[in-house]
């Protein structure tokens, strides 16, 4: 009878380990992860995108950050640039009034003297530019005309100058290349 007993509270005993061990298993992370690093163990909000496309980041010679995201004011998708310190305070937002719709791969540049700014809506691929204190400069251009654009990528040259390509959607397909500033060029 004792050995039936010691058996019973012995499997009694396993049980609750392995009750334990999956429980544990099936927590959750914490709500809030700190990071360990001086004067980041909070994290500051700095603001909202709207897509889900990673925000975006150039660097200008002085060190000043910029981040280019997509915002929503009202429920309208609009380009947004934010302008940082070294100390990641926020010196200026500035969003282009321009309605978006169906926004796309936002991407940013610095080329010495100016922010390039380079997003999708309504799969055409425009381009902005704007100064460090946020005025936008020159008006904004649609890079891709009547073309539907489906990806892009655009690379900077040691001169400061800007070659884009973009692809058309497969309904539409064709690749093509051009020199921010050039007509749409086909290759």
């Amino acid at each position: 009878m004792l050995k039936k007993h010691q058996l019973n509270h012995s499997v009694a005993n396993l049980s609750l380990l392995l009750l334990m061990l999956l429980l544990s298993a099936c927590s959750g992370s914490p709500a809030r992860e700190w990071l360990k690093a001086p004067d980041w163990s909070h994290g500051l909000p700095i603001g909202e995108t709207r897509i889900s496309d990673p925000v975006t980041m150039a660097l200008d010679d002085k060190g000043g950050i910029y981040l280019f995201a997509i915002t929503a004011e009202n429920e309208n998708l609009q380009p947004t640039v934010t302008a940082l310190n070294r100390q990641a305070k926020v010196v200026w937002k500035r969003t282009l009034a321009l309605p978006l719709t169906q926004p796309d791969k936002p991407t940013i540049f610095w080329d010495g003297q100016a922010l390039h700014l380079f997003w999708l809506s309504e799969r055409t691929l425009y381009q902005a530019q704007m100064d460090t204190a946020g005025n936008v400069v020159g008006p904004v251009q649609a890079l891709s005309g009547p073309k539907t654009v489906d990806s892009y990528d655009v690379a900077m040259g040691a001169d400061g100058s800007f070659t884009v390509w973009y692809a058309g959607h497969r309904r539409d397909p064709g690749l093509y290349a051009l020199s921010v500033g050039d007509s749409i060029g086909e290759t």
